[in-house]
């Protein structure tokens, strides 16, 4: 996880947490949990060097659609059981839209 205000700093290797999606935990204080709502997502395929311009993209796109992103960006590797090249990894980023 990285702070949206992290990103925008360009700070693009800031992660603050480890997000681990976990079915069935009961809500525990020290826990963190996504918030519900609406959310922007968009995929990286390849290599982490080139995640920063992915996130330039990302926060064109929501300024071009009057989106205000806020709280963490949460990524996740969706198939990195199965890759053998770091060009074929794909990580999906999701940011709540504030609003």
């Amino acid at each position: 996880m990285i702070a949206v205000s992290s990103l925008l700093a360009g700070k693009y290797d800031e992660y603050s947490r480890l997000f681990i999606e976990i079915p069935f935990l009961p809500c525990q204080p020290d826990l963190h949990t996504a918030p519900g709502g609406r959310y922007l997502k968009a995929f990286h395929k390849g290599s982490f060097d080139r995640l920063p311009g992915r996130y330039e993209e990302i926060f064109a796109f929501a300024g071009a659609h009057g989106l205000t992103l806020h709280e963490f960006s949460y990524e996740t590797g969706i198939n990195e059981n199965v890759v053998d090249r770091i060009e074929d990894y794909i990580v999906q980023i999701e940011i709540p839209v504030k609003g």
